[in-house]
């Protein structure tokens, strides 16, 4: 299964700013490497506890339904399921209603009992998914 990121979050957690002031910077000539401290610093923190600290969109490709029906995110906290397409051979995808899958939140999975097998052998299955703590306004 691989992800892709749709869209990233909005904001950061902390403005530009909020930052100087923790840093006590009052000139503005820095402010385009502090967004990106920031920026880093959400990223890494995100990479390493595998947690989206804010709302994002993500795309889960899998080549075919996990035996059991479940699948596993390698992120969280997983909100919702937005999108889900089935691929016959020939490339074409159909959409599936999101309201056949059931989201077990605490422990980022997704079930989703009872669905027809993609036609094509890899990447044969499409979930559009949004997870994150948080909404910055």
């Amino acid at each position: 299964m691989s992800a892709m990121l749709l869209n990233g979050p909005g904001a950061e957690p902390w403005t530009i700013a909020e930052l100087k002031a923790y840093l006590r910077v009052t000139h503005d000539d820095d402010d385009t490497v502090i967004a990106a401290l920031i920026a880093a610093a959400r990223s890494q923190i995100e990479a390493m506890t595998r947690r989206a600290l804010l709302t994002q969109s993500w795309r889960l490709v899998l080549d075919r339904w996990p035996p059991d029906g479940r699948i596993r995110c390698r992120i969280g906290p997983l909100r919702a399921v937005s999108a889900a397409r089935l691929f016959d051979a020939a490339g074409n995808a159909s959409a599936i209603d999101t309201g056949r899958f059931v989201i077990d939140a605490a422990a980022d999975v997704i079930a989703a009992p009872a669905l027809p097998a993609p036609g094509r052998a890899g990447a044969g299955v499409e979930l559009d998914i949004g997870l994150g703590y948080w909404c910055v306004l």
